[in-house]
Order: structure tokens, then sequence, then C-alpha cells
């Protein structure tokens, strides 16, 4: 889909500006609290102001609640709480044998074998590790059911730590980024994120025909959708 981005300056702050090919107006505070509004390529610049005036408000809440959740990081120490295909899972760190750090999941626990003096980023970086083995492992299943039900079928898929995105496509290449993130929630993200990503081969946007066939494939997926944008 055609696009063209701007910086917009909106009450000191920096908006990213995307005129689409697209009816409506639509504003998101992305995770880490940056401002994006998408609008129609040929709606005048004064109407998209007066449609920031509006909402500026709810943008300001947002980006609020996205620093308050930022702002308490991650340790990946014992105690902590990790989520693991939507369970929330306690972490257990064991001082691991020899230098080779392992993770294994038992139950609602999740065992973090690594070095002594390993750093918070090293531990971190144990975790993610881990959990691109889990989505790896789980998208083929996922991947060939979905093809199956929306009749397309995508020539490549890779994984990727997106901070404003679930998945995107190369409609060209038919080729699926899936974002590591998904790992985190409930089983049913991931096939909604990745019908979502295939029915862009059939619809470019996100206008009524691409709905439309959401609707047949997916029928539940608005509220997977709020769900997994609320999370």
């Amino acid at each position: 889909m055609a696009c063209n981005e701007e910086i917009l300056i909106y009450a000191g702050q920096p908006v990213l500006l995307s005129r689409k090919r697209i009816k409506n107006i639509y504003l998101r505070v992305s995770r880490d609290g940056r401002v994006a509004l998408s609008a129609p390529a040929r709606m005048p610049r004064e109407a998209i102001v007066a449609f920031l005036a509006k909402h500026w408000a709810w943008a300001k809440m947002k980006q609020a609640e996205r620093c308050e959740k930022s702002a308490v990081q991650q340790q990946y120490e014992t105690g902590d709480r990790i989520s693991v295909w939507g369970i929330s899972c306690e972490l257990i760190v064991r001082p691991a044998e020899g230098r080779m750090a392992t993770v294994c999941q038992k139950g609602s626990h999740v065992l973090l074998c690594v070095p002594p003096h390993a750093t918070r980023e090293q531990r971190e970086t144990v975790i993610e590790g881990w959990y691109r083995t889990l989505l790896a492992r789980a998208i083929p299943a996922v991947l060939a059911r979905c093809e199956q039900v929306v009749g397309k079928r995508a020539k490549e898929w890779h994984i990727r730590k997106m901070k404003t995105r679930w998945g995107t496509c190369n409609v060209i290449a038919a080729r699926i980024w899936l974002s590591l993130a998904l790992v985190k929630h409930a089983p049913e993200a991931l096939e909604y994120v990745v019908t979502h990503e295939l029915t862009h081969l059939w619809v470019r946007n996100h206008g009524s025909a691409f709905k439309a066939r959401m609707d047949i494939y997916y029928p539940d997926w608005r509220r997977v959708k709020k769900e997994l944008n609320r999370g």
C-alpha cells in the first residue's frame, strides 16, 4: 500500500504522520510511547491537526501508561515473573554447571541456569533465545493450518523483535515477519496474527474487503486483537 511519511510536530512532540489510501484517520501510541497517525492521502493538514487536538488527551494518557509499564525493567532474577504462551510463570535462576546457559519450563516455573556472574543483559539474551526457539517450533503448524483456511501461502517467514507491530507482510515476496513477543501471549494470538498477515496476500490494506475476509477466516479476530493490544 502506497504510503508517504513525515514528522508532524504537535504540542511540542513529534508525531509520525503516514498518508495512505485509506478512508479514515487512525491514531495510535506504540509501546515505547511514540505517537503515530495514519490519514487519508488527500486529507487537509488542518483536518489532521484538528483530529489530533480532539484526541490528544487520549494520546497523552496512553503515553503515561506506556511510561509506567516501561519504568519497571525486568531484571530476570529469581522471583520475577515472565509470560509464556499467556501463562505467568515464576522465574528461578540457578548457577549453571560450566559455561552453558540453559532454560527449561516446569509447569508454572521457568528455570534459568546461567554462569554466576551473568549480567542482566546476558540473562535477558538467554531468555529471548529460548523464546525464539519456542516460537519457531510453533509457527510451522499454525502457518500450515492458517494457509489452508486463507487459501494463500507464505513463501518464507521470519521472527523479529518489533516495538510497534505484531507482524508484517511483504506481499510481493509473500514474506511474513512475526514479532518475538507473540510467544508471551496465548496461542490464539499467534494464529490471529498469522491469519492477518496471510490475508494481506489477498488485500493489501485494512479496509472493508480485508475485514470481510478476516470475518470469514477468523471470526473472533476483533476480540483477540483487542486483548493482544491491551496486553
